[in-house]
């Protein structure tokens, strides 16, 4: 990453805008920060921070940092907006970032202030025609994910950012100084190897969880034991020996007790057998009585059956007759209904014919009727013309009363404005003199009397009209003049309007018909009349059809009651012939009448019935009668046995066999029980026994990443002496070249006191010497240089360990003015040679003597307003 553009608005100690540009150097790769202490030099560190991760040079506010909202100037005027726009090369690709943290401005509307909330922006750059200019949309906005972004194209967190770009000398003086247990503290946050602590309490978890799954696998199977009522796993293999011992005994006494239940068993189905041979014979013999019984009932069926069928026989007869009987009778009745239709309709076409009679004797007043509605129809147009004229006729006198309202007003106006530039001009008028007098200057001629001094000029009264006032008042007075003849023109014209319109309605007044003045009442007379014509015309078409119809209607009556008369004749003499049939057929059955025959009758279903209940009788005998053979053929011979006895024996035989294998069950359920036992306590030794060789393992690893072993070392601190080298190496080439080949730094295993850990102790290594002291030894000049050429070693390794990124800016904050002119000179020359190989070495310092030895610098000045800030290259 290398600047390009910082620009910062209202930001720590700069009030206004300052801008930053670091074409400004001209090249040169090495410059200094200078300034008064307080005037803002970290602060340019701080913006480029801000801008890029949201936070400033010293970190989060836990880590002893400032937010972005308490960066505000308090030299800002309050309207003017906190913010920073950084601008940043990457290779070849440039980039732009906008960040405003959330901060509060006054209202744009009312007193009092608001929020305004947190923002940032990232854009890509390109050259335009006035320089570096956004090339389309953003890349990224939102404060957590510009950071994010920012993170991804730099590869470097933010912690990560202000160790490798941004030296705080501070830190790097105390891990040069710290004891093994700070370094160690400071060395996890500097290559944040929380993975490898993490790695250390998981393997220490692990182990804890394996021993205590040990312990649990100990405690279950000291509950299954207890659970199995054993002492041992010996004794609980006896118990179960034996309980298969009395299992197998169990077993055998059921399968006796079986067979003795199984004999009884046999026996008594014998005798059930034979109990029931002789119930069955008992039942076949009381069935056969009961069906023997019913005989007599029987016999009454069959009779009642035979009458009925010889009924069925004269059912056709029957019908026949009672179907002339009732034909005759519909014959008689339909022909009496036919004449009494003959005479009524008869009688309807008399007086349909005197009605129609009647209403053609009406045609003068249907005709008057017609001729009135002819009339009333011919004086629409002469009614539509005068609602024409008195709707004419209002509008008129609607526009006439506004336009007198309109005159009024106008009238009104004209006074006003009349009265007003009266007034006026007389006031103007009696000021005239203290206007001339306003316009004497002493030497001057008078305009008036020519004198050139004035004594006593007039004074100009209070209030006094100018001249142009005047006029303006003069010219509203003609406006409102001419608006109010405008007024008086439009009333006359509006009032002779609404005159021509009463004339014309007047005439036509005259002219239409009294009582319908207007088209609704001329409307409703038109509908009453045509009403009146419609219903005579009806009335007489209706009269005519009616008499038409109802002639028609007589006639076709009449041929109806001949018709009927002769159907009744032939109706009489079929009821004879079958009356006649049906005494022969009574005759021949046997009933001696029709109320013989209708006493032997029976319902279909009743004859059914019967059938059904012969049949069921006759079915019913038979299987009776084969029964009890059947019955008879095998009680033959058979004695009643002692069917209680027998069952209560075969029962107590049946509980014995029951508790017999009740036993044997018991017993080898416990056995299979104790079986089931020793299986889990065999799984509970094989689990134990796979725990405790993963405890083998893993407990050991635990053991020697925590440091439990005879150096006292754990994994992260042997992680972190690794690092600790690499960075010893890088810095102690640079400390060589700025001690002219007397020191470099070292780590040592020894352990200063018994109790503290090894492996992150520093020492010197002293050239002319040839020993190795404790860094404390150094003096205040030499502890600096080593405690720079720590922080520069350590921002190479930590640039490594970043995925090799090429570092291209580095900023160094003070410590310089505890060097001598030498060691400054050999700083100095190391830190340039950073800048040699491309690189852009910026190093914040209040020196006076660097100011003399580098040529290119950002001198930052202050005063009460804020401070400013601006490149100067030699």
């Amino acid at each position: 990453m290398r600047p390009l553009r910082v620009v910062m608005q209202a930001f720590g100690p700069y009030a206004g805008q300052q801008t930053l540009d670091f074409a400004e150097l001209r090249g040169a790769s090495f410059f200094l920060i200078t300034g008064p202490t307080g005037s803002g030099k970290t602060t340019v560190l701080d913006a480029m921070s801000f801008a890029l991760y949201g936070v400033t040079s010293g970190g989060p506010e836990n880590e002893g940092g400032r937010s972005g909202a308490s960066m505000r100037s308090d030299h800002a005027d309050p309207e003017l907006l906190t913010r920073v726009i950084f601008d940043f090369a990457l290779g070849d690709t440039r980039y732009r970032i906008l960040r405003e943290p959330e901060q509060e401005r006054p209202k744009r509307k009312g007193d009092g202030v608001t929020r305004h909330g947190q923002s940032a922006t990232l854009w890509r750059l390109r050259e335009g025609p006035d320089g570096l200019e956004e090339d389309g949309a953003p890349l990224e906005t939102g404060w957590t994910r510009v950071s994010a972004r920012s993170e991804t194209l730099l590869g470097f967190r933010s912690e990560q950012f202000r160790q490798v770009v941004m030296l705080p000398q501070g830190r790097f003086q105390k891990l040069l100084e710290a004891d093994s247990r700070e370094r160690e503290q400071i060395l996890r946050a500097l290559f944040d190897t929380g993975r490898y602590a993490r790695l250390e309490f998981a393997l220490k978890e692990a182990a804890k969880e394996l021993r205590d799954q040990a312990r649990s696998l100990r405690d279950r199977r000291d509950e299954a034991l207890r659970q199995a009522e054993a002492e041992s796993v010996d004794d609980l293999i006896d118990r179960r020996a034996r309980q298969r011992i009395e299992a197998d005994e169990a077993d055998a006494h059921a399968r006796q007790a079986d067979q003795a239940r199984d004999a009884l068993q046999a026996r008594l189905q014998e005798a059930r057998e034979a109990h029931t041979h002789l119930r069955e014979l008992a039942e076949a013999e009381a069935a056969a009585a009961a069906v023997a019984a019913r005989e007599e009932q029987i016999a009454a069926a069959r009779a009642e059956l035979r009458a009925a069928e010889q009924a069925a026989g004269v059912n056709a007869a029957v019908e026949r007759a009672h179907a002339a009987r009732t034909g005759a009778v519909e014959r008689r009745t339909a022909a009496e209904r036919c004449e009494a239709e003959r005479l009524r309709a008869a009688e309807a076409a008399a007086r349909a014919q005197a009605a129609f009679e009647a209403a053609e004797s009406a045609t003068h007043e249907r005709d008057a009727a017609a001729d009135e509605v002819r009339r009333l129809e011919s004086l629409a147009g002469t009614v539509d013309e005068l609602a024409e004229a008195r709707a004419a006729s209002e509008r008129a006198d609607a526009a006439a009363a506004q336009a007198r309202r309109e005159a009024a007003a106008e009238d009104a106006s004209w006074t006003s404005a009349r009265d007003r530039a009266a007034e006026a001009e007389e006031r103007w008028r009696g000021a005239l003199a203290g206007w001339l007098a306003a316009e004497l200057h002493v030497g001057e001629p008078c305009p008036v009397c020519g004198s050139t001094e004035h004594p006593s000029p007039a004074a100009l009264p209070p209030k006094a009209p100018t001249q142009e006032e005047v006029e303006a008042l003069r010219a509203a007075c003609e406006r409102a003049a001419a608006a109010r003849e405008d007024a008086s023109r439009r009333l006359l014209a509006a009032e002779n309007a609404a005159a021509a319109a009463a004339a014309l309605l007047e005439e036509r007044l005259k002219g239409a018909p009294d009582g319908v003045e207007d088209p609704a009442k001329l409307g409703a007379a038109i509908a009453a009349a045509r009403e009146k014509s419609d219903a005579l015309l009806a009335a007489h078409r209706a009269a005519a059809a009616a008499a038409q119809q109802t002639a028609a209607e007589s006639a076709a009556a009449a041929a109806a009651a001949a018709a009927a008369a002769d159907e009744l004749c032939r109706a009489d003499e079929e009821e004879a012939a079958a009356c006649a049939a049906l005494a022969e057929h009574l005759d021949a059955a046997g009933f001696c009448d029709e109320e013989a025959w209708r006493s032997a009758c029976r319902e279909p279903q009743r004859v059914d019935d019967l059938r059904a209940l012969l049949r069921a009788h006759d079915d019913e005998v038979a299987r009776t009668e084969e029964r009890l053979r059947l019955a008879r053929e095998r009680a033959e011979g058979v004695v009643a046995p002692d069917l209680e006895a027998l069952e209560t024996e075969a029962e107590a035989a049946a509980e014995t066999a029951l508790a017999a294998h009740a036993a044997a069950v018991e017993l080898a359920r416990a056995a299979s029980e104790a079986g089931r036992q020793l299986e889990r306590l065999a799984e509970l030794d094989r689990e134990a026994e796979r725990v405790h060789e993963r405890y083998e393992l893993i407990g050991r690893l635990a053991d020697v990443a925590n440091g439990d072993n005879s150096r006292r070392l754990s994994f992260q601190r042997y992680v972190l002496g690794a690092f600790l080298d690499d960075v010893l190496v890088a810095a102690s080439q640079r400390l060589h070249l700025m001690t002219k080949g007397r020191y470099r730094l070292e780590r040592t295993e020894r352990r200063f006191g018994g109790k503290t850990a090894a492996g992150l102790n520093l020492e010197v290594y002293d050239a002319w010497t040839g020993a190795a002291r404790p860094v404390a030894t150094l003096s205040g000049g030499e502890s600096f240089m080593a405690a720079l050429s720590l922080a520069l070693g350590l921002a190479e390794v930590v640039q490594a360990h970043a995925g090799g990124i090429r570092l291209e800016t580095v900023f160094v904050d003070e410590g310089f003015g505890s060097l001598d002119d030498e060691s400054l000179d050999l700083a100095v020359s190391a830190l340039m040679g950073l800048g040699a190989d491309g690189r852009l070495v910026g190093i914040i310092s209040h020196v006076s003597e660097l100011k003399e030895r580098i040529d290119a610098r950002l001198e930052i000045t202050a005063d009460k307003s804020g401070s400013r800030a601006a490149f100067h290259v030699a």
